[in-house]
């Protein structure tokens, strides 16, 4: 005669185990996975993320702020001027002008708080700031002529050239526009911009992004030639077909809310050259470097 198997035989203990190791196996895949995706699109969950502002470095009347991204520099923002990650809040108060005030009282007395020069709201990394009258004035000459010399990362749609250039003219398309016009020829408002960059690595474009028109991505390093304009690396290669990952606003691919793929990395003032840590949005396309 056959054997019965009841509830309680070790066979059918066996295949309730089984079962139950089944379901937490899908349901730990399906936990990595969650996190997979938060590491990259919002990084938040990321280790190297930065909050706040804080100072890389100090001199006597000067110093060099690393800015987050999702934070204006100025109290003062034109309506719409700095938009361009997906949803970002064009509503967003956080500014740095604010931060430096509070632990730097005495900017309050210094012209534009200070600031040398600004970056947009959804871009981070390396901020001049001066701490007197005397020496704003100095590093906004400075920073006019080229003698600050800025150099940022960014990570851009297609592949670029390994080195190259570009001169453009940059100019607002109406009184506050959102966007910058650029064209190759002067017109009667464009402002000249020009900037070189190396190529450092192409990358497959990762599966994170919401959409992908290329198979590759480029991460490459820009230096500003002169003093730049607004949206200058942001416009003008998105002109030349290689928009910024992130930046929407000129049609680059929609990604993490918090910032584009853009970063002020270094400034040299003085013979002092400083580095912004590469911030965690990005760490996956400069870990080599």
């Amino acid at each position: 005669q056959g054997t019965k198997v009841n509830d309680e035989s070790p066979m059918r203990n066996l295949g309730g185990s089984i079962h139950m190791l089944e379901r937490c196996t899908s349901l730990v895949t399906q936990r990595a996975r969650c996190i997979g995706r938060r590491q990259w699109r919002g990084y938040h969950d990321s280790v190297g993320s930065l909050q706040k502002p804080r100072v890389l470095f100090e001199a006597a009347d000067w110093m060099v702020v690393d800015k987050p991204s999702m934070w204006h520099s100025t109290r003062k923002v034109r309506a719409g001027a700095e938009v361009g990650a997906a949803d970002a809040s064009e509503g967003e108060s956080r500014n740095l002008e604010d931060w430096l005030q509070e632990h730097y009282p005495d900017l309050k007395n210094v012209r534009d708080g200070g600031l040398a020069n600004r970056l947009d709201l959804v871009t981070s990394g390396c901020v001049v700031v001066a701490k007197t009258q005397e020496a704003v004035e100095e590093m906004l000459a400075r920073v006019q002529s080229g003698r600050i010399f800025k150099t940022y990362w960014a990570i851009l749609e297609g592949e670029v050239e390994a080195d190259g250039s570009f001169e453009l003219h940059f100019y607002s398309r109406y009184n506050r526009s959102k966007k910058i016009s650029v064209t190759e020829k002067r017109g009667p408002r464009g402002k000249l911009g020009r900037c070189s960059w190396k190529r450092l690595q192409t990358l497959s474009a990762p599966s994170f992004l919401a959409y992908t028109r290329a198979p590759v991505l480029s991460a490459v390093e820009v230096d500003l030639v002169g003093g730049g304009q607004r949206h200058q690396i942001r416009a003008g290669f998105a002109f030349l077909g290689h928009p910024i990952v992130g930046d929407t606003l000129y049609g680059g691919l929609e990604w993490s809310q918090e910032g584009i793929a853009l970063h002020s990395k270094r400034v040299s003032v003085e013979g002092v050259e400083l580095s912004s840590p590469t911030p965690a949005r990005m760490e996956w396309a400069f870990r080599a470097f």
